[in-house]
């Protein structure tokens, strides 16, 4: 599959999303055909399921328009709309702890308040806010550096892992924060240490400027 802003591939209708069945591009059924400035950014397939995300409002399949809120999922037969989504652009998807994890520039997921960070657990599940007591990350998101800072000014030796679960950074904190993260590709990462966690979306530099 691929995802941008497009109407077309080879004279072939396709509203922002296609494709590629081995020898060209075709379009998977649905679109987003919406209006100038909408756009498909992140296609992330978690078990089994493409979760497609990115600013639109529309998602039309079979010549019927359904609202929905920049994030949708496509099991390879029918779409979710995942509660309506959200009401802003969703800029990264992971899979995380049995659910999916969504960052962008949005104030509430399927209703429920949550600041540019949201976690849907699949199933009738709602959307829940990621937090942890006592460790404070921003900007998140963002596309680095990262400030963190806890509620101790006791040294603390904190990880940083990818979705995948590797370490790809320590953080030392000597007086209560520190910064880190400059040089972190995009995607989904969580920060954790003597007990404590906090899950930080990484977004592409030139798209965390238009937010």
């Amino acid at each position: 599959y691929a995802g941008g802003d497009f109407s077309a591939s080879d004279g072939t209708p396709m509203d922002r999303i296609a494709r590629w069945n081995g020898s060209t591009w075709e379009s998977p059924g649905f679109g987003f055909p919406g209006t100038s400035g909408e756009f498909v950014h992140s296609l992330v397939e978690v078990d089994g399921t493409l979760f497609i995300a990115g600013g639109f409002q529309e998602v039309t399949q079979n010549g019927s328009a359904l609202s929905c809120g920049s994030i949708v999922a496509w099991d390879g037969n029918s779409l979710d709309l995942l509660d309506g989504g959200t009401d802003g652009e969703v800029e990264a998807v992971i899979g995380w702890n049995g659910g999916v994890l969504i960052g962008g520039d949005f104030g509430q997921a399927g209703g429920v308040a949550a600041a540019s960070l949201a976690l849907w657990g699949g199933g009738n599940s709602m959307p829940e806010t990621s937090s942890s007591p006592g460790l404070k990350l921003y900007p998140n998101p963002g596309h680095g550096p990262f400030t963190v800072e806890v509620d101790a000014s006791d040294h603390l030796d904190l990880e940083v892992r990818d979705a995948l679960g590797r370490l790809v950074e320590r953080v030392m904190l000597d007086q209560g924060s520190a910064t880190f993260g400059a040089g972190l590709a995009p995607g989904g990462y969580v920060l954790h240490g003597a007990g404590r966690a906090r899950h930080f979306i990484v977004v592409d530099r030139a798209r965390q400027q238009d937010l």
